[in-house]
């Protein structure tokens, strides 16, 4: 027998939605501090050190002073509230679904 017959059927769609919950929220926070929040560091860290790999050096510093510039954390603030948002959307609707399934 799989594990994975063994997960509850709304684990799945539940774990989704407080996900996206989750980027919701860190992109509602974004947008109203305008500044990079602790989760996102690492990643924008990342993205440097692979910039810096392919252009010359620079070049990454002018593009890692545009990714903290206020218009672009905004940008990421906006964009992590987007798919927040389509998260709790499609989680949602696979929760509901999983609801009307069962009670009906």
């Amino acid at each position: 027998m799989s594990p994975w017959t063994s997960i509850p059927a709304a684990l799945p769609p539940l774990v989704g939605f407080v996900l996206a919950l989750c980027g919701l929220w860190l992109g509602w926070r974004t947008v109203h501090k305008q500044a990079i929040p602790p989760l996102l560091r690492p990643l924008l860290h990342l993205n440097a050190v692979i910039t810096a790999t392919f252009l010359n050096e620079q070049a990454a510093q002018r593009q890692k002073a545009e990714a903290l510039s206020p218009r672009a954390v905004r940008l990421y603030g906006w964009a992590w509230v987007y798919a927040g948002t389509l998260g709790v959307i499609i989680a949602g609707g696979q929760l509901l679904r999983l609801l009307a399934h069962t009670l009906g």
